[in-house]
């Protein structure tokens, strides 16, 4: 599933899209202020967080941070990662090569037995799943 996300991923320049790269740079603009997840949602994440497997506890800040970016930028590439990265390098000192491949896995089975994981609440789950899968799908490079 996480392969069919990255792969369905396509960029557009702002001509391709019949906008001015000053268009670009206002929407961006006014992306940011619109800011994080509703705090409805960002309470079931935080509540569904809780039943997060032992070896997954180490992605559950990295996942809230997600949640604070602005949720509209999750598949653009504008998200700051920052956090996810180093948790998965202070991971990867300790597991074995390919290790996050089980853990998207893992993941998605923990977020499947949860109802309404596919509402609003469980996108920056979904990210951090989608990141996983292609970590070491790529190499671990960004």
């Amino acid at each position: 599933m996480a392969q069919k996300i990255i792969t369905s991923l396509t960029l557009q320049s702002p001509t391709q899209t019949g906008k001015s790269p000053r268009d670009s740079v206002r929407s961006a603009i006014k992306n940011v202020k619109r800011g994080g997840m509703r705090a409805k949602d960002k309470m079931r994440l935080t509540k569904a967080l809780e039943s997060l497997p032992g070896a997954l506890q180490y992605l559950r800040k990295p996942i809230v941070a997600i949640a604070e970016e602005d949720q509209d930028m999750l598949g653009t590439g504008d998200v700051d990662t920052t956090l996810l990265a180093k948790a998965l390098e202070q991971q990867n000192a300790a597991q074995p090569s390919g290790f996050t491949t089980a853990q998207a896995q893992e993941l998605e089975q923990w977020l499947r037995g949860i109802s309404s994981s596919e509402d609003v609440w469980a996108a920056p789950v979904w990210f951090v799943l989608a990141f996983l899968a292609g970590h070491d799908m790529f190499g671990g490079e960004k």
